[in-house]
């Protein structure tokens, strides 16, 4: 703007100082504003540019948080749909500590999740083109979390009875062994 306001300057003299005009007043006139105009039109040309670069950035953001997430959840995944039990007491404990451990990371997945909808509502409130697959995505998301919780539920429900189990077989063990030796 500061190099148009400098176009604008006209000296009433004219060019040399003799008072000479080359041109009409009233066409420099005309010609500075339509020339303000224009650049007043590329400044706001520039402005949704930049709006619109920065809304994809954020679209693009929610989309790259959305896919960390899902490997989050694989690798929970991976963990929740393990068929081993153990072989003995310390193995079950074992394997139930490092269940619970995958049941507190869903809990942090699901906190992860409750942010990028927040996110993602405002991505669709503030209609962002692309914004529109926000919704049904994380309601995928959420159906698959719901499944690995049933499958948490299922599988702390078996290492819970193999503790049981080895519990109890460990108990007639020593019953059985204690009565040989006496």
């Amino acid at each position: 703007m500061k190099q148009l306001s400098h176009v604008n300057f006209r000296d009433p003299e004219g060019p040399d100082g003799s008072g000479y005009l080359p041109v009409e007043p009233a066409v420099v006139d005309e010609r500075s504003s339509i020339l303000q105009q224009r650049y007043q039109e590329l400044l706001d040309l520039a402005a949704q540019r930049k709006r619109r670069l920065e809304d994809n950035r954020r679209l693009c953001q929610f989309w790259w948080d959305v896919a960390d997430l899902e490997n989050n959840i694989k690798d929970q995944e991976q963990v929740l749909s393990s068929t081993d039990t153990g072989k003995d007491i310390v193995t079950v404990s074992h394997l139930l500590a490092k269940h619970k451990n995958a049941e507190n990371n869903l809990g942090d997945i699901e906190r992860q999740l409750e942010a990028l909808q927040k996110d993602g509502d405002q991505l669709v409130s503030e209609n962002i083109p692309g914004s529109d697959n926000i919704p049904p995505r994380i309601q995928e998301i959420r159906d698959y979390l719901k499944k690995l919780r049933d499958l948490a539920a299922a599988r702390r429900e078996r290492l819970t009875g193999g503790v049981d189990y080895y519990q109890v077989r460990q108990n007639l063990f020593d019953l059985l062994f204690g009565k040989i030796i006496n």
